[in-house]
This record gives C-alpha cells, structure tokens and sequence, in this order.
C-alpha cells in the first residue's frame, strides 16, 4: 500500500511549491523506506534534504545563518509545520544512523531558534527574498500565526541539548511555555512530544 499508493504523488518531491510540501514528502518517503527495508528510497529522500532543488532542501528552507525560514515572511503556522517536518526527517534518520540534525552547521537549529525567539515577543532580523521557484516574495516578517505555537519544539530542544550538549534557549523555553505538549494540529505532526521525546542529559553533556 505505502508503495503503491502513497509514495507514487511524492517520489518526484515538490518543487512547484512553498518548502513546507517538500518537508512532507522528505519525511514520508523515509519513513516508507524504513518501514518497507527500501534503502534505494531512503536515501533519496535523505540526498534531497541535503542537495534538493525545491524549498524544502535544508539550506533552501531555512535560507541564511540567521535561522531565517522561506516561510517566514507568510505566516508562522506554515513556517512551523515546514520546520516540524523537517525535524521529523531528522529524527527519523538519526535511527538510522544518520546526522541530518547537524547539517549545514545546526542549520535546523537556527531555523528553531529564529522562530522560537519571534513567537516568544523577540525581534529578529528579516532580509527580503525571493523563493527559488521565482514566484514567493516576502520584504518582512510575517505576524499572523505569530500566538499559534504548534507541538515541534521538545523533540528538538532534547536533540540538542541534551543528546548533543548545544544549547537551544529559545527553543527550550518555548518548549517549556506549551508543556506538556499536546495533540497536533490535523495530525501534522505527532504530537506529545514531552512524553515521547524527552529524554535526560547523556554522560556527554551532563553538567
């Protein structure tokens, strides 16, 4: 079924479109590829999160050393809901063996904590872009979505501060504001991530 049905519509990514739809199709494929021992179809959902040539490529998502998003001169909800899955695709890839958390220097870290400061009142810096389908502006960061924080942010505060010893403050105090984190918006994400995520410091970085 997954082969058939599911992974037909996505195997091609989406290139058309805002970096969120890449994202889901990222995570799906390589979850469909560990659960049906496909490793043809991981990995190219894995090359595409590094080196893809749509929105929802790592450096393409989240644009600059800032954290700034492709999304966030749209709104926040979308801009979280890309971010959750590419952080799912860590996840999931870091079973696998795979460090996609710490590519491009933490890029999705940055992306986290950019977003996390601006949904906790903060000011960040914003550079005017064009997308790299040519047909999404933004000049300023957007505010709609800016009270809606959505349940991303413990699996990834634990990845990096208590797996690999990096510090995530935004990201941990956003974390912190929704505990314990809830259902998902329309299941976009799983959800509940302070029961299935949080995880003690390791020998590493315990203080």
């Amino acid at each position: 079924m997954f082969k058939a049905m599911i992974y037909p519509p996505i195997k091609d990514f989406a290139t058309f479109a805002n970096g969120n739809w890449d994202g889901a199709c990222i995570k799906t494929m390589m979850a469909i590829g560990v659960f049906c021992d496909d490793r043809e179809m991981f990995d190219c959902a894995v090359d595409y999160y590094y080196h893809g040539a749509g929105n929802g490529r790592i450096t393409h998502y989240i644009m600059n050393d800032i954290g700034q998003c492709q999304e966030s001169g749209r709104d926040q909800g979308h801009v979280q809901l890309g971010l959750g899955q590419l952080a799912e695709a860590c996840e999931i890839g870091w079973h696998q063996g795979q460090d996609m958390y710490g590519a491009a220097d933490n890029r999705l870290l940055k992306g986290f904590e950019y977003t996390a400061k601006y949904l906790l009142g903060k000011d960040v810096p914003f550079v005017a872009h064009t997308d790299v389908t040519g047909k999404y502006f933004a000049s300023e960061i957007a505010w709609r979505g800016r009270r809606r924080i959505r349940p991303i942010y413990e699996m990834v505060w634990n990845h990096y501060e208590n797996r690999r010893g990096t510090k995530a403050p935004f990201t941990r105090q956003i974390a912190e504001r929704i505990q314990p984190e809830g259902a998902a918006n329309r299941s976009d994400h799983p959800g509940y991530g302070t029961l299935l995520f949080s995880i003690p410091k390791t020998a590493a970085t315990a203080e």
